[in-house]
């Protein structure tokens, strides 16, 4: 891989300006991604799937794809699947992919990605990130509407039990709750009574939320700040707005302590060796 010594730079001083908090470089993929929105990995295969919009987030082009890599970046297959329309939010369970598709969902086999099924949301206007419950419930945020969607025993449509939130990005399950990132803060979403509970007050967007323990959480902001948050307070790792380098939908690897980052129009995953 290329090496980048501004992108050295800008990281070896984040690390030395970020109080606990530390965020060191590790690596990052060549400039070979199509706008990259989201990051997951998979343990099952100790592999990276990246979603690529390739092209507009709104645009029904069939352009988008979903890439394959190794745990250090290398590309493995750069178009695994194919045939999606500006990809973005992923979430996998038993040997399925689930990735936010505008306004469906789509479910890929992890086996072979030719196999593709697709749940239309009509009302939908932005679906955007996706989590999954223990007991494989899939959620999908939809900033558009405000609303979020979920499928459940071959049944996609909108989580009645929730009213609009504003603008819902970010989501995350996590003991028996889904956490929901929207414009002023992470929220506590009970799924069985669907009362809503405030966690976290924080402005800006929260386009990737991953839990870290002790009630702290990862949050990206899209624009390039990634901050470490708690309903006590909020420590930025790094913040690489004023370099034009976005901070999509990041994934957080506990058992490695890294985190990844997909720079959206930078076309790149960036990855970090974070200290809290």
């Amino acid at each position: 891989m290329k090496s980048h010594l501004g992108f050295l730079l800008i990281l070896l001083l984040a690390a030395a300006t970020s109080n606990a908090q530390i965020a060191s470089p590790l690596w990052q993929t060549d400039s070979v991604l199509k706008v990259p929105e989201s990051v997951m990995y998979d343990a099952g295969q100790n592999c990276l799937f990246v979603s690529n919009v390739n092209g507009n987030p709104t645009g029904k082009n069939s352009k988008g794809f979903i890439s394959k890599l190794s745990p250090n970046g290398k590309v493995i297959d750069l178009k695994f699947a194919t045939g999606l329309n500006a990809p973005k939010g992923m979430a996998i369970y038993q040997n399925k992919l689930y990735v936010s598709d505008i306004d469906r969902l789509a479910e890929i086999s992890l086996t072979n990605p030719r196999e593709v099924k697709f749940y239309d949301a009509p009302k939908a206007q932005f679906m955007n990130d996706v989590a999954v419950s223990k007991n494989g419930i899939i959620y999908v945020s939809d900033s558009g509407t405000g609303r979020i969607y979920k499928l459940e025993n071959g049944v996609f449509g909108i989580w009645g039990k929730l009213a609009p939130l504003s603008n819902p990005n970010g989501l995350l399950y996590e003991k028996g709750h889904l956490l929901i990132g929207t414009n002023n803060g992470i929220f506590s979403a009970d799924p069985v009574r669907g009362k809503v509970e405030k966690l976290v007050s924080l402005s800006g967007g929260i386009d990737g939320l991953k839990a870290v323990g002790n009630g702290k959480y990862i949050v990206s902001d899209w624009k390039g700040k990634v901050q470490v948050v708690s309903a006590t307070g909020q420590s930025v790792l790094f913040d690489t707005t004023d370099k034009n380098i976005n901070a999509a939908d990041i994934e957080f690897i506990p058992s490695k302590n890294v985190l990844l980052v997909p720079t959206f129009a930078d076309n790149r995953v960036m990855a970090y060796k974070v200290k809290l």
